[in-house]
């Protein structure tokens, strides 16, 4: 169930990025986003926190390069090989 909500939710972050073009701001909502999703279903706080601040970094990698590579076709590639990254 968590793995369906992470999924929902990095999709709808995506999209927010090809809206607003602002990967600080997306790497915020989905780290934040996960974060409260793990702690509904159950997960310890502080493992979540310290994963919380690991989670950002990637994403705001992640979200980066898919902002960088928006308009090319490494836009997919990045999509799908990273996304499987960030549901960890």
């Amino acid at each position: 169930m968590e793995l369906i909500f992470g999924i929902l939710l990095l999709v709808a972050v995506v999209r927010m990025l090809q809206a607003d073009q602002s990967p600080k701001l997306c790497a915020g909502m989905y780290s934040g986003g996960m974060a409260i999703l793990r702690l509904m279903f159950g997960f310890a706080f502080l493992p979540v926190l310290g994963l919380g601040v690991i989670r950002y970094g990637v994403a705001f990698g992640y979200f980066w390069l898919l902002d960088c590579y928006g308009d090319t076709g490494w836009y997919w590639l990045i999509f799908i090989l990273g996304a499987p990254l960030l549901l960890l």
